[in-house]
């Protein structure tokens, strides 16, 4: 199985890949989100098969999961960079490593009251840039996103599994629907309370609640950032709230 992953940076992407890995068997190659890492390669139960790869290409070794996350990835070309066998960016190896039995484009999407509160807070706390983070060229990625989510567009190919980051938080029926889609193993539709090693945590809470996840405000970050100028100049934006109204209901006010 191969997993694509597209998501915007603080979707609640990387709890999803735990997630998955978690209820996952045999051996398991995740490339954490290659735009940014510049190769960094992350194993999940393969210690037996480190020790006969000679340091060569691991890329090769037969796995029951391969997973990758394209983090603020451009839909209108990453997924045909992908499928033609090219590097999404320099000094980055093609992310292709063989035939696979099933491959599968997997969308997460967080509803933008929440989504822009969670990177404004990053900005504010780690200094991040704010053009990347609150651009333009951030919320115009974003309405791809969604535009893909309302098959406005087709640019993953593949077969295609949409995540809504509040619903499979909140919602059983949302991860039992997708956890037996993707034949996932175990008790998974039980809420995850791990707090991914990636991404540093909650934009909000950071760590604080691994072992009880549940327990974060996920879906109220909105509530810190309501009167802020910047938050209000992102909602604004008349593209985003039709699609969005499409998508989860009227929730920018």
């Amino acid at each position: 199985l191969e997993l694509r992953l597209w998501a915007m940076k603080r979707s609640g992407q990387h709890a999803i890949i735990d997630w998955i890995t978690a209820h996952t068997q045999g051996p398991i190659l995740h490339v954490n989100n290659p735009l940014y890492e510049r190769d960094r390669r992350f194993y999940h139960n393969v210690t037996p098969l480190l020790a006969k790869t000679d340091g060569s290409d691991d890329r090769w070794i037969n796995k029951s999961l391969y997973i990758f996350n394209v983090e603020d990835g451009d839909l209108t070309k990453h997924p045909k960079l992908i499928e033609k066998n090219l590097p999404i960016r320099k000094r980055v190896p093609c992310l292709k490593c063989g035939p696979s039995e099933r491959v599968v484009d997997i969308l997460v999407v967080r509803d933008p009251a929440n989504l822009w509160a969670s990177r404004i807070r990053v900005v504010d706390q780690q200094k991040k840039n704010s053009k990347e983070w609150l651009g333009a060229g951030a919320l115009q990625k974003y309405r791809h996103y969604l535009r893909e989510i309302l098959n406005q567009t087709n640019y993953l190919g593949h077969e295609r599994v949409i995540v809504h980051f509040d619903r499979w938080t909140a919602e059983e029926a949302c991860r039992l629907e997708i956890g037996t889609h993707l034949g996932l193993t175990g008790a998974f539709q039980e809420q995850y309370e791990k707090i991914s090693q990636f991404g540093g945590g909650s934009s909000f809470d950071l760590k604080r609640f691994n072992g009880k996840g549940s327990e974060m405000k996920v879906l109220e970050r909105w509530k810190y950032y309501r009167n802020d100028r910047r938050y209000l100049e992102l909602l604004k934006n008349k593209e985003l709230t039709e699609l969005s109204n499409q998508i989860f209901g009227k929730i920018i006010n």
